[in-house]
């Protein structure tokens, strides 16, 4: 299938490939979500045993390099995801595609690098029983959030194209472009959507608990009782927000790849 063949020019065609692949692939996006979580959870526990042995730098570096490989792994579950999205098959080996080839390694060594500031606060802050956001973190927060979906969608263009660090960062930044600036706009929705579904599974534990209030359940029944609603209900989330999401940006990365000499002739 023609890398073309799926690409989105509305918000609302990009949100309809991620479905379409949610509903088509979902066991086995599930299946790469799971490992890239676990993988996620190992480079986390990693640097608490540092912070807590007492090694902020040894914290600093080894969260440094699992931000990039975090990053590689990233661009990984983005080819995955589009093999899917492109009616082919989707396999775990596809979440280690981007260890192939080292020039697929540098985008996520670049956003590491931009990353490296925010490794200071766990380190600076291991001690305040309430750590509040540095000053300097507020300012920074809108730029870090734009950069995030800047490399995010080259992250995309990455895995769809196969295209080196340099022409995925440029088409990405075709989002600030006029009659593109709306894929700006796609991550902060879907993470909308993701707080409001979030929010409904809240809402839906909370009416379970007053439903069961003529019945007299003690508070550990009642706690058991909402434990097994949202459990099941965040899990079946988590497995559909990634590919739901991941697939609605690999659409539009083919709208921001428009007439991109990098990819005519591909």
């Amino acid at each position: 299938m023609n890398d073309r063949q799926v690409t989105a020019h509305t918000i609302r065609e990009a949100f309809a490939a991620g479905s379409a692949l949610v509903r088509g692939y979902f066991w086995r996006c599930a299946g790469l979500v799971v490992v890239l979580l676990l993988l996620s959870f190992l480079g986390s526990a990693t640097r608490f045993i540092m912070l807590k042995a007492g090694l902020p730098v040894l914290n600093v570096v080894t969260g440094f390099m699992w931000a990039a490989i975090y990053g590689i792994l990233n661009i990984g579950l983005y080819r995955g995801l589009w093999m899917g999205l492109s009616g082919q098959s989707i396999g775990i080996g596809h979440l280690f595609w981007g260890f192939r080839l080292p020039s697929r390694w540098r985008l996520p060594l670049l956003w590491a690098v931009i990353s490296l500031p925010l490794l200071f606060l766990p380190a600076q802050q291991a001690h305040a029983p309430v750590p509040p956001p540095p000053a300097w973190l507020w300012p920074l927060g809108p730029v870090y959030l734009v950069v995030g979906i800047v490399v995010g969608y080259a992250f995309a263009l990455t895995a769809r194209f196969d295209v080196g660090p340099r022409d995925a960062l440029r088409m990405a930044m075709g989002i600030f472009r006029k009659g593109k600036r709306r894929w700006l706009a796609l991550p902060l929705l879907a993470a909308l959507a993701m707080m409001g579904a979030a929010m409904l599974i809240v809402l839906l534990v909370v009416l379970a608990a007053v439903l069961a209030a003529p019945l007299h359940l003690g508070k550990p029944a009642i706690g058991l009782l909402g434990v097994g609603i949202a459990l099941p209900l965040m899990f079946a989330l988590l497995m559909a927000i990634f590919p739901w999401m991941g697939g609605a940006m690999l659409a539009a990365s083919g709208s921001l790849a428009d007439a991109d000499p990098a990819i005519e002739g591909s």
